[in-house]
């Protein structure tokens, strides 16, 4: 009974004395760390992370981890240390298979041209591994994500589409460190001083990466604003906004290239290259011009180096100041800039155009040059019929009759002046020429008149102002029977084979240089000599000796008087 007393008192006590809840003893969770984190820039939108687990220098850990947990940090500038705080939200990678010791994961990023700071740790339940340099890397992204490599160079032989200005760039992509080529451009952007800017885009795949690629920039705004060879709105394309585009000369361009990455329809922007400075230079060209008769001008074009990009002069009307009509003259100086050359400038010679205000430009095949500041320039022809211009180098330009004075201009006046072609000339002496020379200048203020010294006749019968030869007549160095009228020539058996005058121009396929008939043969003409002396030239159509008709050649110690086969040739000039 005693025994059963003392074994029931020793159950209660452990039944009612001892703890009523029992608990498994506590132990501390090692989870093993991650090593060996790598990162590179998959795309421009995702940042590629890989790493090991476990460490294999993590002694004694618990592999059992459920979750890698990816804390990152962006930061603009590089810190000292690796940080502790941050990204609010981390990213989770389960852990799904354990037999696998290396990971991987895409981090989305929002933003490029920063540096990413990431920490890796392992979870299970509350519980983490701690953090060891191991676990810890940060991505510089300046360094990783690379800017175009540029350097300028000569641009490739520019076709016949494109005048030869260029600038010409290579770029290479060493530095360009992705893996994901898709959607992926290098962008040209070409700004000025005003903000305006040109975007370019080239694609990059596999092909292309590794290796270099050439951009030539043209001056090309002629090309752009120009569709379908319609000239007439040439001079407001001068003044074309390089918002469309346009590349202009004597405007100083900025370029400089970026890789750009379209991912998911977001493009992302890299960062910029070093800036390259370059500029079309188009001297201004000196352009004038003045009359050659009353139906034809003459403009002059700067013959320089500038003049090679140019084939094409424009002509247009000027309905107001800066407001351009139509197009009036389109003339090709392909030729006349290879024989038309004369004392620094080409010559282009227009006819049909009244005299007034106008519009002239040239234009190349990407280039147009207007006259500077919109400013119109003043294109005239003659006031009075019948005289052509003698253009000279160094001496004052001036204008000599184109035929000998008629009998129909004698007979009504200076008043009365025309100068037709194919009218009887007028047999005159040296009183009556200098007597209608003087109703001439009464008659016309704006011009002076008199007879040509010998060197004026002579340099306007025989000077080729384009090639700086002299010739013995007027057309050349041979004397051709039908060429002239003078004693023994063709024209008497015409003229009812009898010596005499013969209508002015009647040869008209023998006019000097300038344009001027009838100065061999015909009437000799009356010049002025020294002093008072009766001086003349050309000979006529008693000269027996065609030696008379030499331009060099000259009569002197004439009667004044005779009128006999002599004739009257007026020179010109503008007051």
């Amino acid at each position: 009974m005693e025994i059963r007393k003392i074994i029931y008192i020793i159950l209660c006590f452990f039944l009612y004395n001892c703890e009523s809840e029992l608990t498994s003893p506590k132990f501390e969770v090692y989870l093993c760390s991650v090593s060996n984190i790598e990162m590179e820039l998959l795309n421009s939108s995702s940042l590629n992370i890989t790493w090991s687990y476990p460490d294999e220098t993590d002694q004694g850990c618990d592999e059992s981890a459920q979750n890698f947990v990816i804390n990152y940090l962006q930061s603009p500038t590089v810190l000292e240390g690796h940080p502790q705080t941050f990204v609010e939200t981390p990213a989770v990678v389960p852990i799904v298979n354990q037999s696998s010791n290396n990971y991987s994961y895409a981090l989305p990023i929002n933003e490029i041209n920063t540096n990413y700071y990431i920490t890796i740790q392992t979870q299970y339940g509350g519980e983490y591994s701690k953090v060891t340099s191991n676990s810890e890397s940060v991505f510089l992204f300046g360094d990783n994500y690379g800017l175009p490599i540029v350097s300028p160079s000569n641009c490739s032989p520019p076709n016949t589409t494109h005048d030869d200005d260029c600038q010409g760039f290579t770029i290479n992509h060493n530095n360009l460190n992705i893996v994901d080529y898709s959607n992926l451009f290098l962008m040209e952007k070409i700004t000025n001083s005003s903000g305006d800017v040109r975007l370019s885009s080239i694609a990059l795949n596999q092909d292309n990466i590794n290796g270099e690629i050439t951009r030539d920039i043209y001056l090309d705004y002629l090309e752009l604003c120009i569709a379908g060879n319609t000239y007439n709105d040439l001079y407001n394309c001068s003044e074309l906004n390089a918002e469309q585009g346009a590349l202009r000369p004597n405007v100083e361009y900025n370029v400089e290239y970026y890789y750009s990455q379209t991912i998911d329809g977001v493009s992302v922007d890299g960062l910029s290259s070093s800036q390259y400075n370059f500029i079309f230079e188009r001297n201004e060209l000196l352009i004038d011009s003045q009359p050659i008769s009353n139906n034809e001008l003459r403009v002059y074009v700067e013959s320089n180096s500038e003049l090679q990009y140019y084939h094409t002069l424009f002509i247009w009307d000027k309905l107001s100041e800066n407001q351009i009509g139509s197009l009036v003259q389109e003339v090709d100086i392909s030729t006349n800039k290879l024989n038309k050359v004369f004392d620094g400038f080409i010559h282009v010679d227009i006819s049909g155009l009244n005299s007034g205000e106008y519009y002239v430009g040239l234009k190349g095949n990407e280039t147009l040059y207007v006259t500077p500041d919109g400013l119109a320039k003043s294109l005239n022809v003659l006031t009075i019929p019948g005289f052509r211009l003698i253009d000279r180098a160094s001496s004052t330009d001036y204008y000599l009759s184109t035929y000998e004075l008629t009998n129909s201009d004698l007979v009504s006046g200076p008043s009365g002046w025309q100068s037709q072609s194919l009218a009887m000339p007028a047999e005159v002496n040296r009183a009556d020429c200098e007597d209608y020379i003087n109703g001439l200048n009464s008659q016309f203020s704006q011009y002076s008149f008199r007879m040509p010294s010998i060197s004026e006749w002579e340099y306007a019968a025989h000077t080729n102002i384009y090639t700086g030869q002299t010739t013995i007549y007027p057309w050349g160095d041979i004397m051709y029977s039908d060429g002239a009228n003078y004693y023994n020539s063709d024209y008497p058996l015409l003229y009812n084979n009898t010596n005499g005058p013969s209508p002015v121009g009647y040869f008209f396929n023998f006019p000097s240089p300038f344009g001027i008939y009838d100065m061999s043969g015909n009437l000799m003409e009356w010049v002025q000599g020294e002093g008072q002396a009766a001086v003349a030239k050309g000979g006529n159509y008693l000269s027996f000796d065609i030696d008379d008709l030499k331009v060099i050649n000259t009569q002197s110690n004439l009667d004044a008087n005779i009128n006999n086969g002599m004739g009257c040739r007026i020179l010109m000039e503008p007051n």
